[in-house]
């Protein structure tokens, strides 16, 4: 028996909800024979939603300002996709909401107004802590708004239509202190640069 064959086979039976695995054929009949045994288990449906809500977790807890923006129906369209096409590869949530991130800005064609804005936010500071836990030199990250960021952000936070915020065009630049914590700083905007 092949465990680490199995184990994939078996991973990707609870992912994809029953899927023949193109790995199957690398496996003896009785390895086949027990994916076979699983798959038929109303078990299965317990990994599944354990699986999912783990996986779920991720998002909601790392992305939740883009997770307001997209909206129930279109996060849950974008995740499929996602969930589709990567399976975990990691016990770091990080990881996986980067990767998600990055799904979203190929997989997302009617997008919705600040897109932008709010994926380039998340995906900044989830650089940063990224960087930080891999030990590497953490390096400013900067994201630029077409709206002043509290405005946006604010909107999101307590689910006030974002089509009325008033345009602006500002860098928000973060980095880590030395205590770990994030520190943001506003650019000059646009308009705060025609007053001057």
């Amino acid at each position: 028996m092949t465990i680490a064959r199995f184990q994939s086979s078996l991973a990707k039976l609870v992912a994809h909800g029953g899927a023949i695995d193109d790995n199957q054929g690398a496996l003896s009949d009785l390895e086949k024979q027990r994916l076979a045994d699983i798959g038929g288990q109303h078990g299965k449906a317990i990994m599944q939603t354990l699986y999912f809500g783990w996986r779920l977790t991720k998002v909601l807890s790392l992305l939740p300002l883009t997770t307001r923006l997209l909206g129930d129906e279109a996060l849950a369209a974008s995740l499929k996709g996602f969930w589709k096409q990567r399976m975990a590869k990691s016990l770091y949530f990080v990881e996986e909401c980067l990767a998600f991130l990055d799904f979203l800005e190929g997989d997302i064609k009617d997008r919705p107004a600040f897109f932008e804005e709010v994926t380039g936010f998340e995906k900044a500071r989830l650089q940063l802590r990224d960087r930080q836990s891999k030990g590497r030199p953490c390096q400013p990250v900067e994201v630029r708004f077409r709206c002043h960021p509290d405005a946006l952000l604010s909107a999101l936070m307590s689910g006030t239509d974002v089509s009325t915020i008033v345009p602006d065009d500002i860098v928000l630049r973060g980095e880590l202190g030395e205590d770990g914590e994030e520190r943001w700083t506003l650019l000059q905007s646009a308009a705060e640069e025609l007053r001057a």
